[in-house]
């Protein structure tokens, strides 16, 4: 009933883009809570879609063409299908290379995406509307039309943020527990340059990255290994088991007894292909 199909982007894009994904569903209604994740773009192809975010206020429809944040706090999506969408990972230093603007003023923020980038948003949504319309299932003609239209941002500024996205990918998936001072001497510069470089490329502190990374690779453990015991997830990552509980609701939105319990329908298609897609960026898997 939901079937999740993962793509590498064109080889001049895999800076930028972490993957593409499309996803089906061939039900009447589907609701779901989706764990903090890296930044994204995605291209609504079927159905109705409503987004909230934790704490906020109420819910926003989101059809269309949208520009969803690096997050810290989980998202609710409910949506009334059959339903498409093609989603497309943004890499931290596709955020200043694609989108023109510094992470941080998105955090946590979802927006039309035409409002960052103009009508040629609107224009790309378009031809994957029709040829969804008609050749329903024809996945490459939409990768196709996302290649275009990425590499068509691509061409209207300088790429700066490809040297800091490495190392910092190297200190997140190196440790199940990164430590902010390793980040800093891996980049040899000060602590403050440091903290608006990660600001500017991951939209938050690197503080706040790695409490994220901690909780992200737990619940990795926890969706994959069932039955595995939450001192196995947390690991030394975290003080105690209230420290863990508390950590891994913040960013996940649920204990991690309910987390390994639930059947999360796109998280549990989207972690399971994901891990097992070897072409995807590391830092993918754990932002």
């Amino acid at each position: 009933m939901i079937d999740m199909r993962f793509y590498v982007p064109a080889p001049d894009l895999r800076a930028f883009i972490s993957s593409y994904y499309v996803l089906d569903f061939q039900l009447p209604a589907l609701s779901d809570i989706v764990q903090a994740e890296q930044a994204s773009v995605r291209f609504a192809l079927g159905g109705r879609y409503r987004i909230g975010l934790a704490d906020d206020a109420g819910w926003t429809d989101r059809n269309g063409a949208n520009l969803f944040g690096h997050r810290t706090k989980p998202m609710m999506i409910e949506a009334e299908g059959p339903g498409r969408f093609l989603g497309a990972g943004i890499l931290p230093s596709g955020f200043e290379a694609l989108l023109g603007v510094p992470a941080d003023e998105m955090t946590d923020r979802i927006v039309p995406l035409q409002d960052v980038v103009g009508g040629i948003a609107r224009r790309a949504h378009g031809v994957m509307q029709a040829h969804t319309e008609a050749f329903c299932g024809n996945d490459a003609i939409l990768v196709d039309t996302a290649n275009a239209f990425f590499r068509a941002l691509a061409t209207r500024r300088e790429a700066r943020g490809a040297h800091f996205q490495s190392i910092a990918d190297e200190w997140l998936a190196g440790s199940a527990n990164p430590r902010v001072d390793d980040l800093i001497a891996a980049c040899d510069v000060s602590a403050r340059q440091v903290e608006r470089l990660c600001r500017t490329y991951f939209g938050v502190s690197p503080k706040m990255l790695a409490r994220k990374s901690r909780v992200l690779r737990s619940a990795v453990q926890l969706r994959l290994t069932p039955g595995l015991r939450w001192q196995d997830a947390a690991g030394s990552s975290f003080y105690d088991q209230s420290h863990f509980i508390r950590e891994f609701k913040a960013f996940t939105g649920l204990t991690p007894l309910r987390y390994a319990q639930l059947k999360t329908p796109m998280m549990e298609q989207s972690m399971r292909t994901r891990a097992q897609h070897r072409l995807i960026p590391r830092l993918s898997l754990l932002s």
